[in-house]
């Protein structure tokens, strides 16, 4: 998955139904706000192809506002020898490997320290995330779909093979909070 494609397909989940759940408990407008700008990055006046979808997206567009889970785009790119540091879980760094081409978690703080393979290439992680996204979304307008168990295996499943197969499931495991 490119970049542009990601940023679309983001910013097409939100629902109507969704939107109007959180209307219907009570919520206001500036939640529901923050809450769209949640799927959305911004486009900067200049665009260039760096030849990798995350880096062109972390390049091209703003993503501060952006949430999916955890996962947060908030952090300016970060180069060193062996990693693009382009975005955080938590407190944790998501990074492309420059040597590997994988992307990877690594733990804060530490030097280097991988606590997951998130996926073997960018594009892939691209489509894991955006996979990810849409079952979150729908979690916001129905509760119960959260609750059940043989989705959630399904969702996480798919997010593996779409990162490019079991070495990366974990992460998507913990990410969507499955436990078996």
């Amino acid at each position: 998955m490119e970049a542009r494609e990601f940023v679309n397909l983001l910013k097409s989940i939100p629902s109507n139904e969704a939107i109007n759940s959180y209307r219907s408990r009570g919520l206001d407008d500036d939640f529901i706000k923050e809450y769209l700008n949640s799927f959305n990055f911004q486009e900067l006046d200049k665009s260039k192809n760096y030849g990798d979808p995350i880096l062109d997206l972390v390049n091209n567009y703003d993503g501060s506002t952006v949430a999916i889970g955890m996962i947060t785009f908030d952090i300016e790119l970060e180069e060193d020898n062996d990693y693009y540091i382009f975005g955080r879980f938590e407190a944790d760094f998501l990074a492309i490997n420059k040597n590997l081409k994988i992307v990877e978690m690594l733990e804060y703080g530490t030097n280097d320290y991988v606590i997951y393979q998130c996926a073997r290439n960018s594009s892939s992680f691209l489509n894991a995330i955006i996979e990810a996204a849409g079952y979150m979304g729908k979690c916001a307008s129905d509760s119960n779909l959260r609750k059940d168990k043989n989705i959630l295996s399904l969702v996480v499943e798919r997010c593996g093979d779409l990162a490019g197969g079991d070495d990366y499931i974990d992460f998507y495991k913990m990410m969507l909070g499955f436990d078996e």
